[in-house]
């Protein structure tokens, strides 16, 4: 067997692994004190990695069809596989990119909310000293 063949199989394997594990995991937000629109956000970005993995194991699926029978595949036909495998590729990183966004929206929020718990925290200790002194 080809070396090429091999390699191409065992990331179109690897694919449909990772691809699997992904989608099969519990996608839970952690227990924190969050207001609702970044809850919500959050249930956004975990939906969003869902169907990048479906994707990816769309892609993964393609490459072992596009591998093992390419020689019995006509050319419109391979010419589609690689072209949907292209498009797919193109979507999950434009999904990857709006991925990226949402969470530094998410973490900026977040910064945000810990700032103003640590100024409201802090505010009645610095009253305190100040009526001190």
């Amino acid at each position: 067997m080809n070396l090429s063949i091999t390699l191409v199989n065992l990331l179109g394997v690897a694919g449909l692994i990772l691809a699997g594990y992904i989608l099969l995991r519990p996608g839970t937000i952690a227990a924190l004190t969050l207001r609702e629109d970044l809850h919500r956000r959050l249930t956004r970005v975990i939906r969003r990695r869902r169907m990048t993995a479906g994707l990816m194991a769309a892609i993964a699926l393609l490459f072992l069809i596009g591998v093992n029978f390419l020689h019995r595949l006509t050319v419109y036909a391979t010419t589609l596989l690689w072209l949907a495998v292209l498009l797919m590729l193109i979507a999950v990183l434009l999904l990857a990119y709006i991925d990226l966004r949402s969470l530094r929206r998410i973490r900026d929020d977040l910064q945000e909310q810990i700032d103003q718990q640590i100024h409201t925290a802090l505010r009645p200790q610095a009253l305190q000293d100040h009526e001190d002194n």
